[in-house]
């Protein structure tokens, strides 16, 4: 059973406390104590930096060509007169540049996250790996076709430690 101090330390923490992303207690736990794979403590910096960086490029993305992809124009009925292919290329990108909205915050809320040690998940194939904690995947929106971008950003990585909340939520 936590101690009040640890339950509140688990709850205030800092990275996490406004934006997210989810993560168990005992991997909080772990990382606090530095047991298992945090006994090493190697820095998240790099990785903290580079999310931080993909957090204001996804916030300087949506401010450059959110007035040429305005979400409102598929209402109009100038876009409803134009051919096919335009309007699912437009509804493509204009909705990329919605998305660069909620990517801005998740990647900004990652980079905290990183910079912490708190997602730091070993070393797999003689790299150190932090996929531990992860709000969304790091490189979700650069898909080959469909499908994958399908199973990437909706089945898979999309907010992916809020759907593990809620399962365990559920399940609990």
């Amino acid at each position: 059973m936590p101690t009040y101090f640890e339950l509140l330390s688990y709850i205030l923490f800092f990275p996490s406390a406004i934006m997210g992303p989810f993560f168990d207690f005992k991997d909080f736990q772990l990382f606090i104590t530095q047991q298992e794979r945090y006994s090493a403590r190697l820095s998240g910096y790099k990785i903290g930096a580079l999310m931080l960086m993909f957090g204001l490029l996804s916030a300087l993305g949506r401010e450059l060509f959110t007035p040429y992809l305005d979400a409102n124009y598929i209402l109009t009925t100038e876009y409803a007169s134009r051919s096919i292919f335009y309007r699912i290329g437009y509804l493509f990108l204009a909705g990329y540049v919605v998305r660069l909205k909620y990517f801005t915050g998740f990647y900004l809320g990652q980079s905290g996250v990183d910079a912490s040690g708190l997602s730091y998940s070993g070393i797999e194939n003689g790299k150190h790996t932090w996929e531990t904690v992860t709000m969304c995947g790091r490189y979700s929106e650069l898909c080959k076709n469909a499908k994958q971008g399908l199973e990437v950003n909706i089945l898979i990585k999309w907010n992916k430690m809020f759907s593990t909340g809620i399962l365990v939520f559920k399940s609990g």
